[in-house]
């Protein structure tokens, strides 16, 4: 009796992600609740975070947005939840600090997800009685990572 040897494909994704991502113009504003002050222009007076991604590897490129309720106040740091982006393949969490995006594509028949993070490159300064917080420059290359 022979020997049955099975050959698996060598797949190898980080062919896939050989490219870095880009975010372009990240910015978070956290309103304070209640009514606007008096001269305060109205879109200060919903908290709101947005970004735009672009994944040249896949040729991805999507708006990442989310706004509050006006006059709801409240903090755009959600440590615990991904948020789709227009694009559903991609998603986000942010905590405050650290935005980490995540990706879902497909790679030589597979389905990936890598994901990258901006942390350190985000500066944050009171406006309008809430805070606004964005990227020093318009955007950051970022290195992707296959996860799990």
């Amino acid at each position: 009796m022979l020997p049955i040897v099975l050959a698996l494909p060598y797949t190898n994704t980080s062919s896939c992600i050989s490219q870095q991502w880009a975010i372009e113009g990240f910015s978070t504003f956290d309103a304070p609740p209640g009514p606007l002050q008096p001269g305060t222009p109205a879109f200060f007076n919903a908290s709101s975070l947005s970004f735009r991604f672009e994944d040249p590897n896949s040729n991805t490129s999507t708006a990442c947005i989310r706004r509050l309720a006006a006059g709801a106040g409240g903090t755009m740091a959600d440590p615990h939840h991904h948020y789709p982006c227009d694009d559903g393949s991609v998603q986000y969490e942010y905590d405050g600090e650290i935005l980490v995006v995540s990706h879902e594509f497909p790679c030589h028949g597979k389905t990936i997800t890598a994901s990258a993070s901006i942390n350190g490159a985000v500066h944050c300064v009171d406006k309008y009685g809430g805070s606004q917080c964005s990227t020093a420059i318009t955007e950051i290359d970022v290195t992707p990572e296959v996860m799990g």
